[in-house]
């Protein structure tokens, strides 16, 4: 009897334990807000050329634990890498992806804790953050989307 109570115990417990937060749940919607448009002179002073309202961008996991998939709204999808807890949130880096006939790459233009990330979810505004970069007619071309979840 002792011994069936004790597994019982033991089964209970580990039935019991309480899986680790998914820091990517707080971030998941649908995101509206500006990208502002930037060309690159030199290795790293930016000069703004134009600020536009975004299409509805939406964010949603991915099935890698440290992945979120980044939907443009306007059939371009990205996938943000390497997600990881930071102060204010969790920050990532954006895989080179395709889109509106250009190719693309993150630029490391979101700071947080000391570091510079593709991009970063800022849970107490409630805002995605996203930089990425293109090359078109021989200049680097550089992108900076501050979507808000409504």
């Amino acid at each position: 009897m002792k011994r069936a109570l004790f597994l019982v115990l033991i089964l209970v417990a580990v039935g019991c334990k309480k899986d680790a937060d998914d820091i990517r749940d707080s971030a998941t919607g649908r995101y509206t807000g500006n990208a502002t448009f930037y060309v690159l002179k030199g290795n790293d002073t930016l000069v703004q050329t134009g600020s536009v309202t975004t299409d509805p961008i939406n964010i949603s996991k991915n099935s890698a634990s440290d992945n979120i998939v980044i939907d443009f709204g306007d059939g371009d999808v990205a996938t943000g890498t390497h997600v990881k807890p930071s102060s204010k949130g969790f920050t990532f880096d954006i895989d080179p992806f395709v889109g509106s006939g250009f190719s693309f790459s993150g630029y490391a233009g979101y700071e947080s804790d000391g570091g510079h990330y593709d991009g970063g979810f800022n849970k107490a505004a409630n805002e995605i953050e996203l930089w990425y970069q293109y090359t078109h007619n021989d200049s680097i071309k550089v992108i900076k989307c501050k979507v808000t979840r409504h």
